[in-house]
């Protein structure tokens, strides 16, 4: 704001200087030039302030968007038990419900993804491990995702762009071996999956 205030300040000044100095034309030429670039600079502060009005409201949402996932208590208990169940190498026990759950807040992403209103490096600094580690997760792939594979579109396609950019950064995939696509082959579903994202791509 302070841009702005700025700007309206030296317009009054140069206002000033036109109404006394009206009759002499050479000072209102150089009047004149200056409010020009008075306006000029007005442009320029206009568009920093709303730059940063914009960041700060995607600092708050991004903000909230962790927030809202670490405090929500069925997320973080399913959460627990994917990493304590991948520490000890043993089967994950989570009720249908509680994965569907888990599931369906990276479901809005890949919706708020496709939207642009989060982008893919944002989500994956917050998320990456929080996703995959649920998503190539044999159990939640078995009991879920690729029981009902059209049920979660969104995943399957959230799952591939994100793979996508983390192959392309050179980053780590957690257990990319037991990708979606891998385990839609294995299920023989391979077709459904193909499909999925072939329809995406129309």
């Amino acid at each position: 704001m302070w841009g702005i205030a700025l700007v309206i300040i030296l317009q009054i000044i140069s206002l000033s200087f036109l109404i006394f100095y009206k009759n002499t034309e050479y000072i209102g030429n150089v009047i004149g030039t200056i409010t020009m670039i008075i306006d000029f600079l007005g442009v320029i502060c206009i568009g920093y302030e709303l730059e940063m009005s914009q960041r700060i409201q995607e600092a708050q949402f991004i903000f909230e968007l962790n927030h809202a996932f670490v405090e929500n208590a069925c997320y973080a208990k399913v959460y627990d038990k994917l990493e304590m169940a991948d520490r000890m190498q043993k089967e994950v026990k989570l009720k249908t419900i509680e994965i569907s759950n888990y599931l369906t807040f990276f479901e809005t992403m890949y919706l708020l993804l496709q939207e642009r209103v989060i982008e893919i490096e944002t989500l994956d600094d917050l998320f990456a491990y929080r996703f995959f580690i649920a998503v190539h997760n044999e159990t939640i792939q078995k009991e879920k995702i690729i029981k009902t594979p059209y049920n979660f579109r969104n995943i399957f396609l959230l799952e591939k762009e994100w793979m996508e950019y983390r192959k392309r950064k050179g980053l780590k995939i957690y257990k990319i071996e037991n990708s979606l696509k891998n385990a839609c082959l294995n299920a023989r579903k391979i077709d459904d999956y193909n499909k999925i994202c072939e329809d995406a791509e129309r």
